[in-house]
Formats: structure tokens, C-alpha cells, sequence
């Protein structure tokens, strides 16, 4: 079949068109959710910070005590920085692996909520977190050689979406050799979004909401199962690593 750029953007225009609304309402769940995840850790930032600081101000008023309250301040919002990227990281696995599904079967919109079972929860943030280490280290060499890897890992998550039993490295693996050969087509569909993300900055982001997210998330749900058989017919994975069931009927539309 090969990868084709204009029939996944045209298989993703019919996706949104036959699915709006629930595309929609998955767009307005992944943005809610990360928005209590943000506020949740934003109110225990507060709370710790106060505590802190009612601490220290008991211990001593000293220059040292001072600093030392600034230090742990920092520390605690670096690491619920951290937290909360780490905390949306099953959220991003469920919006993509919902789009995935979509695309062959009706699939529920708590599925998008799926990947916070505690069965893979810590399985789902250890990919994400490995995922931006990762990138984070390639970028600290160069610009050009982060963005190449962070296109290599692009499909770890949805490899994770469709597995969960699979472990993280091995997701990051697999990712690394599906996107060889690939990378620059998924750069390209990126790219091609970036005046559908400006025009939709015009409308305060409710263009992005009703319209260009959707298509872009089914867009990349499109390219992940065309590079995933693109991999498969080249020899280079085995799908059933990937879709244990794969032999149960699942046929992607031309």
C-alpha cells in the first residue's frame, strides 16, 4: 500500500465528517482533563509552598532561612512540573489510541480514560517520561538531532495505546524502526497543519477545538497505521508484537 500523504489527510476529512461529534466531545475531554490535572497540582503547589513557608518562618528569620525556603520552593514546583506532564501522559495515549480505534470500530469515548487503570498506568507515564528524557538529552547536543528523535519516538505512544502489556523500551523500539524511512512524512503532515493552528488562533482556538484538532489527531492516526503496515510488509515487525489480535477482522479502509 505504501504511505500516501494525500489519502491520509482525505481518509481523515471523512473520519471527522462521519465522526463530529464525538470527535469533538474527545477534543473538549482531553483539554477538561488536562485542566483539572493542572489545577489539581497547581492547588498542591500552593498548599505545600504555604506549608513551607510557615515552617520556615518558625524555625528563623535568617538570610539562610530565606534561601533555604526559595530552594524547596523551587524544587516542589520543578517536580510538580514534572508530575503533571508525567500525569497527562495516559491522557495523550488515550485521545490517540481512541482516534486508532475509531478508525475500524465504534469505539466509546471512556476509552480515552482507559489507559489510567492501574493495571498500566505506571507502564503509560514510564513510556511518556522515557519519551521526553530522551528527547530532552538530544536536544541539549542540537535543535536538528532532538527533533529527528522526538520524530523517531512519535509513534510510541500509539504503539502503547494499541498494547498496554507492551513494555515502554520495546514500544520506543519498535517506534524507532517503524519511523526509519518515515520520518520526514510525519514532519510533513505536521507541517501542513501549521496554518490550520494559526487560523484557528484567530478564533481564540474554538476553529482548533471543532475542526483542526480532530482532524489533525485522525490524521496522525491514519499515518501510524500506514507506516505501522508499511513496517509489517517490509518484514521489519511483526503487527501481532504490536495488535495481539490482529487476525481478528480489522481491515484498513483504502
Amino acid at each position: 500500500m505504501g504511505y500516501d500523504h494525500s489519502r491520509i489527510k482525505s481518509n481523515a476529512r471523512l473520519f471527522y465528517k462521519n465522526n463530529m461529534g464525538n470527535s469533538i466531545v474527545s477534543i473538549l475531554i482531553f483539554f477538561g482533563m488536562a485542566m483539572a490535572i493542572g489545577i489539581a497540582l497547581r492547588i498542591f503547589i500552593t498548599i505545600v509552598s504555604f506549608i513551607f513557608v510557615l515552617f520556615m518562618r518558625a524555625a528563623a528569620y535568617s538570610a539562610a532561612g530565606t534561601t533555604a525556603v526559595s530552594l524547596m520552593l523551587s524544587i516542589v514546583s520543578i517536580a510538580a512540573g514534572l508530575l503533571m506532564a508525567a500525569a497527562e501522559f495516559p491522557l495523550i495515549i488515550g485521545l490517540f489510541g481512541w482516534y486508532r480505534s475509531s478508525i475500524y470500530r465504534q469505539t466509546t469515548l471512556g476509552e480515552i480514560l482507559s489507559p489510567y487503570k492501574p493495571a498500566h498506568l505506571w507502564s503509560n507515564i514510564g513510556t511518556g517520561v522515557l519519551i521526553s528524557v530522551f528527547t530532552y538529552l538530544w536536544m541539549l547536543l542540537f535543535i536538528i538531532p532532538g527533533i529527528i528523535k522526538s520524530l523517531s519516538y512519535s509513534q510510541a505512544l500509539y504503539i502503547k495505546g494499541e498494547n498496554p502489556n507492551i513494555p515502554a523500551s520495546r514500544a520506543i523500539e519498535l517506534s524507532k524502526i517503524m519511523m526509519d524511512g518515515h520520518k520526514w512524512d510525519i514532519f510533513y503532515l505536521n507541517l501542513s497543519f501549521i496554518g490550520w493552528n494559526i487560523l484557528s488562533s484567530f478564533t481564540f482556538g474554538i476553529l482548533g477545538i471543532v475542526y483542526v484538532f480532530p482532524y489533525y489527531y485522525a490524521a496522525r492516526a491514519f499515518a501510524y497505521e500506514e507506516i505501522k503496515a508499511d513496517a509489517a510488509a517490509r518484514g521489519v515487525i511483526d503487527i501481532r508484537e504490536i495488535n495481539p489480535n490482529f487476525y481478528s477482522g480489522e481491515v484498513y479502509p483504502q
